[in-house]
């Protein structure tokens, strides 16, 4: 796999790569950040540099998810900043990232011109409280204050707990990318799981629109497997600190209940819809350490 399989690289390396120039707390999360880890750990794998859970000869399929989507994890200093701010959105404004309607200053679109497609470029960032100097919080976002009218708001993510212990960096094509540890995007992915479910078991929806959450459940179901899967042994020594920050927070305690419901359970959801995808010995590898991660003294 290479930057030419990926329809979104050309657009996405100049903006990352400006934003981290003003802000290295800044990481890239979501399906893009699961994308390109997979693709720098398959180029890995020739030269048997980087072990990680489950080797991609043992994957029933190991195709990356293709995303039109970026997500950003921006840092309360970075929204906070008028100068940062000022530099960000006159990188935006260069490179035809255009605030979305409805979404403004947290979501960003341009089009791609070989495609046709829209593709989107998201600002998130963790709730804190009390917030820090310079910000306000307008659910769902988290603005500069007083307003600067430019540059970009976070939208909250309660569930990026402890994304700034222990990230991991990677180098493609010579950018450095950074991504959030395993728990963090564990956390993310299993809460997204448990609403998508949710809504495809609303009666009150259409069969159509039960039907599309039900493919968005499974979709991130099997982003949380595949997550623990491409856990590298540098992560995994320093899961311990990650945890000592996640444990205390409620939105791990919810994940830890996800986790007990949807992978554990007989018959739980999670773990029947990805079934199909791994042999039972590396997903009952994979759910061990998804419990390790989310232990509870009621598990």
């Amino acid at each position: 796999m290479t930057a030419q399989d990926d329809p979104l690289w050309r657009y996405f390396t100049p903006i990352w790569g400006a934003i981290r120039a003003v802000d290295k707390r800044v990481l890239l999360t979501g399906g893009y950040a699961l994308f390109l880890k997979q693709r720098w750990l398959l180029e890995q794998a020739g030269r048997n540099a980087v072990r990680h859970v489950i080797p991609f000869d043992r994957w029933r399929d190991y195709a990356p998810r293709v995303t039109q989507d970026v997500d950003l994890l921006a840092s309360m200093e970075l929204i906070a900043s008028a100068k940062e701010q000022a530099i960000i959105d006159a990188a935006l404004r260069e490179q035809a990232w255009l605030p979305s309607e409805g979404h403004a200053r947290w979501q960003f679109v341009r089009t791609d011109a070989d495609t046709g497609f829209e593709l989107k470029l998201e600002f998130h960032a963790q709730h804190q409280e009390p917030l820090p100097e310079g910000l306000t919080y307008v659910p769902p976002r988290i603005k500069p204050r007083p307003p600067l009218h430019h540059g970009i708001h976070g939208h909250e993510n309660p569930e990026a707990i402890a994304c700034q212990v222990n990230p991991f960096a990677f180098q493609l094509d010579g950018l450095e990318i950074a991504v959030p540890n395993p728990v963090t995007m564990a956390t993310m992915k299993l809460t997204a799981m448990r609403d998508q479910h949710a809504k495809s078991r609303d009666a009150g929806l259409s069969a159509r629109a039960r039907e599309f959450h039900d493919r968005q459940a499974r979709k991130h179901a099997q982003d949380v497997i595949r997550i623990v899967a491409m856990t590298t042994l540098e992560e995994s020594d320093r899961i311990g600190a990650v945890l000592d920050t996640a444990r205390p927070t409620r939105a791990w305690q919810i994940a830890a209940e996800i986790v007990k419901g949807y992978f554990l359970a007989e018959d739980g959801y999670g773990a029947t819809v990805v079934s199909g995808f791994w042999n039972s010995d590396d997903q009952r590898l994979v759910t061990d350490l998804l419990t390790r991660w989310f232990a509870t003294a009621a598990m």
